[in-house]
């Protein structure tokens, strides 16, 4: 009862404060491709608090075709053979209200994509705004969903126009007061041969290393020290970086890792630094099926960057509220947590969150994070 009144709890805070794009803690999966054989709606997935960005795989034909591909999640199509996904436009809406962040990713491994010349992929980004974004056209596939962003999927190794499709993304985001997000999944191989070029010019703010399939998996030539020390020369100083992984045995030809203590050390090794983000996981239909220790995948990895974030140096910034939070939380051998909290506010306006309150909230939610972490290390 105890720990289930302890996530209670670090729930209803967490949705009260929003997802935070700068938590070490966030667990962000693929959903569409139904790998596992069979998947959830979309919703479903989004009622879990083990996950906080949802990325749709995949539009997999571009900029000529266009075509989404969401498996039996979405059979209907407009006159012109675009899917006409209303089911999928109302739990996009639904997760959104659940503080969740939903991205549509392009590319994938297999599909027809690419760019002839940059001013093609200008035109393409004036597309996708229009069609998934806040801007007007007379195919919408989500009808008047609002995406939060786009993920770069690419993997055919055809790097041209990514620059400039980002960019001018950027562009239209710029016209709105809603946050809009971009993040790109290359393999761990560095440089990745399909979107290096783009991290090198854009910032992103979320970097998906696909840690699976490839020599530079967890459990073999792992190379993250490689991908931290290079986004700290690039416009993606700021990006947080997430340890990509499989959902489970049979979501990748490699790099599942059946252990949750390898990835709890992997975590402690690596999850104090400035850029990390938390963990990806390929995707939703293995990682929620797949039962390790008698919870599903995703929770256990959940449990494991919540761990992370509730021994120290936790930072919120609360830009929305016109107030400036830091606060600090040690926790000892004996489980207790103490902090250590600076608040300096500014005037709110109404219906926002004050300073004070916010730093309650917060205070409350790392006091979940920390006790709920020590039942879960005792064995609750």
């Amino acid at each position: 009862m105890f720990p289930f009144l302890l996530t209670t709890l670090l729930l209803s805070f967490s949705r009260a404060l929003g997802f935070d794009a700068n938590s070490k803690a966030n667990i962000a999966v693929y959903w569409g491709q139904s790998s596992a054989g069979s998947q959830e709606s979309l919703a479903s997935y989004c009622h879990s608090p083990d996950i906080d960005v949802v990325l749709l795989s995949f539009m997999h034909s571009f900029p000529q075709n266009v075509s989404l591909d969401f498996t039996s999640a979405c059979s209907q199509s407009f006159s012109s053979g675009l899917l006409h996904c209303e089911q999928i436009g109302d739990d996009i809406k639904t997760c959104q209200t659940l503080g969740k962040k939903v991205m549509l990713s392009l590319g994938g491994s297999a599909g027809s994509y690419g760019f002839e010349s940059d001013s093609e992929a200008v035109d393409f980004a004036t597309d996708l705004w229009n069609t998934f974004g806040n801007g007007h056209s007379s195919e919408r596939p989500f009808n008047d969903a609002v995406i939060d962003g786009f993920d770069f999927d690419i993997e055919n190794q055809k790097p041209g126009g990514y620059v400039a499709l980002a960019k001018s993304l950027r562009g239209h985001f710029a016209s709105e007061d809603k946050k809009y997000y971009l993040s790109a999944s290359p393999q761990c191989f560095y440089p990745d041969a399909s979107v290096g070029e783009l991290l090198e010019n854009v910032d992103m703010d979320f970097i998906f290393i696909q840690f699976y399939n490839n020599a530079c998996n967890v459990d073999s030539q792992f190379n993250w020290n490689t991908w931290s020390n290079f986004v700290t020369t690039t416009p993606n100083r700021n990006a947080k970086l997430y340890l990509g992984l499989p959902g489970s045995s049979s979501a990748a030809a490699s790099g599942y890792i059946s252990d949750p203590a390898k990835i709890q050390s992997v975590i402690e090794s690596i999850g104090q630094g400035e850029n990390f983000g938390g963990i990806m996981l390929w995707d939703a239909s293995q990682s929620f099926t797949n039962k390790v220790g008698g919870k599903s995948y995703v929770s256990q990895m959940k449990n494991i960057v919540g761990t992370n974030t509730a021994g120290i140096n936790f930072e919120h910034e609360a830009n929305d509220s016109g107030s400036s939070l830091s606060s600090q939380a040690t926790t000892s051998s004996s489980s207790s947590v103490l902090f250590r909290t600076s608040l300096s506010s500014t005037s709110t306006s109404g219906g926002s969150v004050t300073g004070s309150s916010l730093l309650a909230m917060v205070t409350l939610k790392n006091v979940a994070l920390g006790l709920l972490s020590a039942v879960v290390r005792e064995g609750g």
